[in-house]
């Protein structure tokens, strides 16, 4: 009878400890295969990683929480620091091009929930401008439009009223 050996490579305590670090993180399965080859010379397949994760949940858990609450040591990474630094931006612009690139961030950040911004801006004293948008070449004016239409009122070839209380 031939005996089957075995030829994956044991892993020590501190193989383990990275894979649960890197599932921690949000890698995928192969990415953190991809670490432990990295770090330690050892070739670990999708599936061990896998095996890792399904058998050992509360590792992978405490590994997130470690890393949720290592974010915070970085303000870049909390959402309201950036939204304040672009209100900062927003309410310091004197520019449109700098106003519409802080809306258009700040929707990004705030994604589906439109109707918080738009709160905001009701809130921040209603700021109309005038521009004059017929001194921009006609693809900057048809990006602006089609970026911020809903802020335009009574827009002519010449110039536009921008008015950031009427948020779509």
């Amino acid at each position: 009878m031939e005996r089957i050996i075995d030829r994956r490579p044991k892993l020590r305590s501190n193989h383990k400890e990275l894979i649960f670090k890197c599932l921690g993180e949000f890698m995928t399965l192969q990415a953190a295969a991809d670490k432990v080859k990295e770090v330690f010379g050892i070739e670990i397949t999708e599936q061990a990683v896998d095996h890792y994760k399904k058998k050992y949940p509360e590792k992978v858990t405490a590994a997130r929480e470690e890393y949720g609450r290592d974010l915070l040591r970085f303000p870049i990474a909390n959402k309201v620091w950036r939204l304040e630094k672009l209100q900062k931006i927003f309410n310091e612009a004197t520019d449109y091009k700098t106003i519409l690139k802080a809306l258009a961030q700040a929707r990004i950040e705030i994604g589906e929930d439109v109707e918080k911004l738009s709160e905001a801006i009701r809130n921040s004293g209603g700021r109309t401008f005038n521009f004059d948008l017929g001194k921009l070449p006609e693809g900057d004016r048809e990006n602006i439009r089609d970026q911020f239409g809903a802020f335009f009122a009574g827009e002519t070839e010449s110039s536009g009223r921008i008015d950031l209380s009427r948020m779509p």
